[in-house]
């Protein structure tokens, strides 16, 4: 039995949708608006508030485009201000974006996430928060060499990234390679602070080649995604599921702009995190815009 429960009493939330953007606060976090959206800071992935901060929730958003017409980042970052300004933040922190290839034929999403932020006074202390992951690179078990296994494992944690984005996580790549028998031998300092200090979960993703599909008359690419999500202060796995993709499974805009290996991947990423969608209180983003 996947422990799903366990990870969906892990996190006491509150989340909320509107037509292009998700909020996730974390739960008794509830501050007064105290500056204006258009005052809202912007600070990109990499850079940190100069002084003592408070998590507040995740924001994401995200708008349909095509091949041609491609939202920019800037328009995402301006929707994302006005939640963060309500939620009582300062500061949109983390902010990071990309592109991801829908299920719908001849649709491009392109996304963007970030942390919202309120500055502290010195003598304040911040509150933990438990939503935001760490993800090492995809531990790669097929037979490829070296520069298709770092293609894989791109294709296969941006789309990790936007599906756990949209949950109302908050995710964070790192290069630093990890398995579960490092994180086991880790000391706390070092498993502390992989990934950054503010992250609570580590999510392990495991890739490995499955059976020949069939496109037609053509066969297809299949691959197999694994996950183990820990939790850093238990070092136990809190969640984990596996998912199968295949290219004849995926949107046709994706195998003919991607290929057929990077549409089972995203595939196979789909429905790995499939069953944590009901983590998202009331309806989906989709069916709020077709209202």
């Amino acid at each position: 039995m996947k422990r799903l429960w366990l990870f969906a009493m892990l996190l006491p939330l509150v989340t909320g949708c509107a037509a292009n953007v998700c909020t996730t606060r974390a739960d008794g976090l509830i501050y007064e608006k105290r500056v204006a959206e258009d005052e809202v800071a912007v600070l990109s992935e990499g850079e940190q508030p100069s002084g003592p901060y408070q998590i507040l929730g995740s924001i994401f958003a995200e708008k349909r485009g095509t091949a041609l017409t491609q939202p920019k980042e800037e328009h995402l970052v301006s929707l994302m201000k006005e939640p963060a300004s309500e939620m009582g933040a300062d500061a949109l922190v983390g902010v990071h974006s990309s592109n991801y290839w829908g299920e719908v034929p001849n649709t491009i999403k392109r996304w963007a996430g970030a942390l919202a932020v309120r500055f502290l006074d010195a003598e304040e202390q911040a509150q933990e928060v438990d939503f935001i992951v760490v993800v090492p690179p995809v531990i790669n078990m097929s037979e490829e060499d070296a520069e298709q296994q770092q293609k894989d494992n791109t294709m296969a944690r941006m789309t990790t990234q936007y599906y756990l984005e949209k949950l109302g996580y908050y995710s964070v790549l790192v290069d630093e390679s990890l398995d579960q028998a490092a994180l086991a031998v880790m000391s706390e300092e070092e498993l502390d602070a992989f990934g950054g200090k503010d992250a609570a979960l580590v999510l392990l993703l495991a890739l490995k080649k499955g059976s020949k599909a069939n496109i037609g008359i053509a066969a297809g690419s299949s691959y197999v995604l694994s996950a183990e999500l820990f939790s850093k202060g238990s070092r136990e796995i809190v969640w984990e599921n596996e998912g199968t993709g295949s290219s004849a499974s995926f949107g046709l805009v994706m195998v003919l702009a991607g290929g057929q290996r990077e549409a089972a991947i995203a595939s196979a990423v789909k429905k790995l995190f499939d069953p944590l969608a009901p983590r998202r209180s009331g309806s989906s983003l989709d069916d709020r815009r077709s209202r």
